[in-house]
């Protein structure tokens, strides 16, 4: 997923308005406007608020891959990413997700991925 749509994604999580995200950042609206249509990409400083507000990696934001993650790794990564933003998860505390829950429900996605795996090889 490109940059600018994370970022929307995000903003929208929060239920946050683009003026919103510009004040809470100094910027203008159009600058995030601009970054949420992939036309341009904030520095480093700018980054690294966002990564403060929305509380996520700035790997996640732009989308880094580390060398030591496999594929699987990194869609479990992405996806729950994604269920920390959703708002009618029921194992949120305060907007946030214990360590505990988190493990384990990256355990139970890892499971069923490898089992629709193991489904699609058993199928052909």
């Amino acid at each position: 997923m490109a940059f600018g749509d994370k970022l929307k994604q995000l903003r929208a999580s929060k239920n946050m308005k683009q003026k919103e995200l510009a004040d809470l950042l100094f910027l203008k609206q159009s600058s995030v406007s601009d970054y949420e249509n992939n036309k341009s990409i904030p520095s480093g400083d700018i980054i690294h608020k966002l990564t403060d507000i929305f509380g996520v990696s700035s790997d996640y934001l732009l989308d880094i891959d580390s060398p030591n993650k496999s594929k699987l790794d990194k869609t479990i990564e992405e996806t729950f990413e994604e269920l920390k933003h959703e708002n009618t998860l029921l194992f949120l505390k305060d907007g946030d997700i214990d360590e505990e829950t988190a493990r384990l429900v990256k355990i139970a996605m890892k499971n069923a991925m490898r089992t629709v795996d193991d489904m699609k090889k058993n199928e052909e």
